[in-house]
């Protein structure tokens, strides 16, 4: 039914910014109205006045100051246009569908990469490439892993990576030395380093049964689930029987702990209140590790290497503009100083995000996150991915508790990834 009406919707919205582009030109269709010249967006400016409509998730205190200090700089550059700054506090997916249905999107907006191949397929999001190329903006400097999160099946560009992380191996240096370990950099070093570690409080790795996770260790064994094009599952194969049968190995020998059986709601946790030596997370994780809820030292490095090589993946959100936007000049204006090198600047110095731009300054510490940028894999896949998921995190669940096989994890996933392409 959600389907139909949103295809309903898509109808409606085409005939809708048909109008307005007889209307007024560059108005709601998607081109620029505007000429090249200096910016600091890092591509040329193009005539843009009046409101334009922010919206993303809350953000945190600290995140907020940096908002502001971004939004300083972009009105001096165009002094001629308004931010009108519209954070969701509660379900933001929600939210932007509920836009979306009632043809009232904000100008420019948050698009997480896994939501990204739905946004697109339904027409929901305005393509950027006419105001990349009269603008002459460089999309070069971005990390592919985190551009191509926001391609469409036509080639296209629907949004801008905003930030982004990789994932990395979070270790404890105390516990290491302690037990004599060095951080590993591949699957055997890995294995050996979590039975070392492990004590009866301590596991030696926390592992999620989450795709999310588990993904980088297919990608390492040169399994994957879709081929290149996306036309074709691929996950049934010796490559991702390996990968899994490694994952579980932790499970079976106990070295390896998920968050429930560690008593914590996330490994991240675990890692912090020092119930595990090992983790794999995101940046996200630092803050929480800079904070008072616990006591771990940590140190980071890029995830062991596997049978076919270095993988990790790329987690990024972008600024998209809407397809029913009534401000997109101004959306585009807006969107490529955030982007840009100047505003990006700004919001990855504090190291709350991390650059998804090669020519922004490196916040300190963050090394073996920004090292995995370069060969990050995009978790942004193919419209209905979510059910993928979710068959592949219930069938890891049932066989960390003894209740399912590899054999039956492949199978669900296989099956579910089947059926986004039917």
């Amino acid at each position: 039914m959600r389907r139909r009406l949103l295809i309903l919707f898509t109808a409606l919205m085409l005939a809708l910014t048909a109008c307005q582009a007889e209307e007024s030109p560059g108005g709601g269709g998607g081109g620029p109205s505007g000429s090249p010249g200096g910016s600091p967006g890092g591509g040329g400016q193009i005539d843009a006045s009046g409101t334009v409509i922010l919206s993303g998730w809350q953000a945190s205190p600290e995140e907020g100051e940096l908002l502001q200090q971004m939004f300083d700089g972009f009105e001096e550059a165009y002094p001629e246009v308004t931010i009108d700054y519209q954070p969701v506090s509660g379900d933001y997916a929600q939210q932007r569908i509920a836009d979306f249905s009632a043809g009232t999107p904000p100008d420019v907006f948050y698009v997480d990469s896994s939501l990204a191949p739905d946004w697109i397929e339904e027409g929901f999001l305005l393509p950027l490439d006419d105001y990349i190329a009269q603008t002459g903006f460089d999309t070069s400097q971005f990390y592919e892993g985190y551009l191509d999160a926001f391609r469409g099946p036509d080639g296209m560009i629907y949004g801008l990576p905003k930030d982004a992380s990789t994932l990395a191996l979070f270790y404890n240096p105390d516990m290491f030395e302690a037990a004599n370990v060095e951080p590993p950099t591949t699957w055997e070093e890995l294995a050996a380093a979590a039975e070392a570690l492990t004590t009866d409080e301590v596991a030696g790795i926390c592992l999620s049964p989450d795709l999310a996770r588990v993904l980088a260790f297919v990608y390492q064994a040169g399994g994957s689930i879709y081929n290149d094009d996306f036309s074709e599952v691929t996950f049934d194969s010796d490559e991702t029987r390996e990968a899994l049968e490694f994952y579980m190995s932790f499970f079976e020998n106990g070295s390896g702990r998920s968050p429930a059986q560690i008593g914590a709601g996330w490994c991240g946790e675990a890692f912090d209140t020092e119930r595990a030596a090992m983790a794999i997370e995101g940046n996200w994780l630092i803050p929480v590790l800079e904070g008072d809820t616990g006591e771990a030292s940590y140190e980071m490095v890029e995830l062991p290497e596997g049978p076919a090589g270095r993988a990790t993946l790329a987690f990024t959100v972008s600024y998209s503009i809407g397809a029913d936007s009534a401000n997109p000049d101004a959306g585009w204006a807006l969107l490529s100083y955030l982007t840009g090198p100047e505003g990006m600047e700004i919001w990855t110095s504090k190291g709350l995000a991390l650059p998804s731009r090669r020519d922004v300054p490196e916040p300190e510490g963050r090394e073996a996150l920004l090292a995995g940028a370069e060969y990050a894999r995009p978790w942004s896949f193919v419209p209905g991915f979510a059910d993928v998921v979710t068959a592949f995190n219930n069938s890891i669940s049932a066989a960390i508790e003894g209740s399912a096989t590899v054999d039956d994890m492949i199978s669900a996933t296989t099956e579910a990834a089947q059926g986004t392409l039917e």
